[in-house]
């Protein structure tokens, strides 16, 4: 590196270009020099943020604070560290902070939008981005942050109102456009989100989210044979983990007379459903063993011909292993993967015929799309009033005394795993679920399933049929409008009234 390149101009121009190796090296350089420069150092946590590195970021971004207190500017950035961090309050207590010194700047007023959205408080995070693009319209910061947010409110039209508006701000942009295409996607507007999302790929053809939310597109309108090969890049996500044993990964060969561990992978549902194509594997000339968590292992046992569920690979010898979620494509299914019959059984040790219908009203909490997919509990609560339905709480954390049930439902502290869940549900006349787990416990069983559906499905519901070929004694109901859960449980309702 010349002398000429050691000086804070070249990092800056490297560093606005993206060139994020090469700043790293001159700032680090410069430092050398002027150890105790505040900027150099903001510049230098800048750089960590970017690659990654959140501790070594807020470690330089500290020391820059410590030579020049309460810079608004290094006050901005470190909130910025902190909210990547996975510490809202944090970074919103800093924000807070940088926002008094600098009223004015837009970045820092929709940051301290994205932290309180964080922490749950909308109606604040909301009102901070608008203040942001009342400061500057074209704040594509906070265009895009606004969007999202209004993208997970269900105000659609609004959410990609405001992300088009970042796209023309900056329209090579890939993330902006994956953004677009998700929100569009969100509202069952399928033709934007496909041309949105192919730009996106186009542009930068590794982007990971879009590649999913374009194999999940697919999906949802019928073209499998695509979307099962884009769904491959999942595995390209840095939260993606699973179990690999030593053991060659099967890539679709012939496997008759060999050994294969399915991994299952994802949440409890998508376990759940990808289970069934142990069956697929057996019907190749194969032995199938499953890996899952300790509290799914005993009811995967009943898939008819497994041999056996581990939750641990070491120490065990298979010829080949597959991700679960992997199998339609090594597959090469070409269709809505289904099955004639259930494929799970209630241990018949531990079934405990509890009559009457079941009710699950809600998901996890920590699901990113939970509060699109789960019942509010006044409108559960207000569904369940004055039904002369024995209806049956199969949300886990529910208590018998009711006092965590809606009023009419009565509440089970017996569900410590999916073994107790299945054994409550197989005695049921009917369960009634929204989009989670429970429902495709139901499905797998065998047992009779209404499914509640938001607006815009996962892409496993499809579009607009009120069944499935997952699980024959399902029925979907859908929202015709989005957040309308209203007609949904009207109809259901009317429904149960038709039941003898």
């Amino acid at each position: 590196m010349t002398v000429e390149q050691v000086n804070p101009e070249a990092g800056l121009a490297a560093h606005q270009a993206g060139d994020l190796m090469t700043a790293a090296n001159i700032y680090d350089a410069c430092l050398r020099s002027a150890p105790d420069n505040p900027d150099l150092l903001h510049l230098r946590g800048l750089v960590y943020h970017q690659t990654g590195d959140q501790v070594a970021a807020l470690r330089a971004i500290d020391r820059a604070l410590a030579k020049a207190p309460g810079t608004p500017l290094f006050l901005g950035s470190r909130g910025v560290v902190l909210l990547a961090s996975g510490d809202p309050a944090a970074a919103c207590q800093a924000l807070e902070s940088a926002h008094q010194g600098r009223p004015d700047d837009p970045k820092i007023l929709t940051n301290l939008g994205l932290s309180r959205g964080r922490m749950g408080d909308i109606d604040a995070a909301r009102a901070c981005h608008d203040q942001a693009l009342a400061r500057d319209p074209n704040c594509v910061d906070a265009l895009i942050n606004r969007g999202n947010l209004r993208e997970r409110l269900d105000d659609i039209d609004g959410a990609v109102e405001d992300l088009a508006a970042a796209h023309e701000l900056a329209p090579d942009n890939a993330d902006i456009l994956n953004n677009l295409g998700f929100a569009c996607l969100s509202g069952n507007r399928t033709g934007e989100a496909r041309r949105a999302l192919t730009t996106a790929l186009t542009l930068s053809p590794t982007h990971v989210e879009a590649a999913v939310n374009l194999s999940h597109l697919d999906l949802l309108t019928g073209d499998f044979v695509k979307g099962w090969r884009g769904y491959e890049a999942r595995r390209q996500r840095a939260s993606w983990h699973v179990a690999s044993p030593a053991c060659p990964e099967w890539q679709g060969e012939d496997i008759s007379g060999r050994t294969v561990l399915v991994v299952c992978e994802q949440g409890y549902g998508d376990v759940i459903q990808f289970a069934r194509h142990a069956l697929d594997l057996l019907d190749r000339g194969a032995s199938v063993d499953l890996y899952a968590d300790a509290c799914i292992a005993d009811l995967l046992t009943t898939v008819p011909g497994v041999g056996k569920v581990v939750s641990d690979v070491s120490g065990e010898d298979w010829d080949y292993w597959v991700p679960a979620m992997s199998l339609p494509f090594r597959l090469g299914l070409d269709g809505p993967p289904g099955i004639a019959a259930a494929y799970l059984t209630a241990p018949r040790t531990v079934v405990t015929l509890t009559r009457g219908t079941g009710f699950c009203y809600r998901g996890n909490p920590r699901h990113r799309n939970d509060a699109r997919r789960s019942l509010p509990e006044d409108m559960a609560a207000s569904f369940l009033e004055g039904r002369d339905e024995a209806f049956v709480s199969l949300n886990r954390d529910n208590a018998p005394d009711n006092s965590a049930s809606p009023e009419g439902m009565r509440g089970r502290t017996d569900i410590e795993d999916f073994t107790d869940l299945a054994r409550i549900i197989a005695g049921l006349d009917l369960v009634i679920s929204v989009d989670t787990a429970v429902a495709h416990l139901a499905g797998a069983l065998g047992r009779p399933c209404w499914l509640l559906l938001p607006f815009s499905p996962d892409w496993r519901w499809g579009l607009d049929s009120e069944v499935t070929s997952l699980y024959p004694e399902m029925r979907l109901f859908r929202q015709p409008l989005p957040g309308d859960w209203s007609s949904v449980l009207l109809r259901v309702a009317a429904e149960l009234d038709k039941r003898p």
